[in-house]
């Protein structure tokens, strides 16, 4: 008698158990995803994308792909709501997938940990288990925010959708070329002045050897831009040498890269440098900032270089 009661119980205790455990959770397709899947997803959502770049263990400039600890998989793409400078370089976004979590988070912290302050390098990141998703920073922070729901629309298995206007968007262009000293003003929103274009013999390992490198300091007033974010800067900057060729952004150690500005201040003293193809007296320095619900105003400064 007591050796039945005890199976009762047993099998009551097993089917119990069985009962208490509710279906799992579906697992998310994304994190089975490979990133030109990823990245194929945000085109088939409507987002103005471009020039897609899948790498091979060949083409990856990195030479991560495939290698221990590394991603499995790499995407570029352009936005076409960004300027593009080069064919082989889209200014939009990456994909990186990686064989597990642990790999993709050390590779997160690594790069947020370069691309998160304010400046040219400047990126947006999101992560999500095994994949990686960087923006680049001159998309504003809510054609950004637009990447950031598709990608969580994503993770839970959903089918994400863009509503934004597609392509670029509207911009306003001055037609003056502005000097050194003399600055851009759009009213009651901001302005921008260059204070100097100067040669410098300083080299870095990370940005290469170039005939010229040329560090530009200048400033901005945040009179009133309050469209989009709470404070102001201005990154969007290429510069082109004597013949036509655009240079390329350098790495300098001691660059004092730009600062937000809140309303009702000035960020001064900001640098970047451009590594130059050919040796110029004068170069040309376009610049772009966006503000939402205005689109993208640009200017033209020709700078002599001291």
């Amino acid at each position: 008698m007591k050796r039945k009661i005890l199976v009762v119980l047993v099998v009551a205790a097993a089917v119990f158990m069985m009962s208490g455990c509710g279906p799992s959770a579906p697992k998310s397709e994304l994190t089975t995803m490979t990133a030109e899947q990823v990245v194929q997803a945000f085109i088939d959502a409507g987002f103005p994308i471009d020039n897609v770049i899948t790498y091979t263990a060949e083409t990856d400039v990195n030479h991560f792909l495939g290698r221990p600890n590394q991603y499995t998989s790499k995407t570029n793409f352009a936005d076409t709501r960004a300027d593009q400078y080069s064919v082989d370089n889209p200014v939009g976004g990456t994909v990186e997938v990686f064989n597990n979590a642990s790999d993709a988070k050390k590779r997160y912290d690594y790069v947020s940990g370069i691309t998160d302050d304010p400046g040219p390098f400047f990126q947006y990141s999101y992560l999500f288990e095994n994949v990686y998703l960087r923006i680049d920073g001159k998309l504003s922070p809510e054609q950004a925010e637009d990447y950031e729901n598709a990608f969580k629309t994503l993770q839970v298995n959903g089918r994400p959708q863009y509503t934004g206007e597609e392509g670029k968007t509207d911009s306003t262009e001055s037609s003056k070329v502005y000097g050194l000293g003399e600055p851009w003003t759009i009213d009651g929103s901001f302005s921008v002045v260059f204070n100097s274009a100067i040669n410098t013999t300083e080299r870095s390992e990370y940005s290469g050897d170039k005939p010229q490198v040329v560090i530009l300091t200048y400033e901005y007033e945040n009179i009133g831009f309050e469209k989009g974010t709470s404070d102001f800067s201005v990154t969007n900057l290429t510069a082109i040498d004597s013949n036509k060729v655009l240079g390329d952004s350098y790495s300098l150690p001691d660059l004092k890269y730009p600062k937000s500005a809140p309303v009702g201040t000035k960020s001064v003293g900001n640098q970047v440098a451009f590594g130059l193809n050919n040796v110029s007296s004068e170069i040309t320095v376009n610049v772009e900032v966006y503000e939402d619900g205005s689109g993208n105003h640009k200017a033209t400064f020709k700078l002599p270089v001291q």
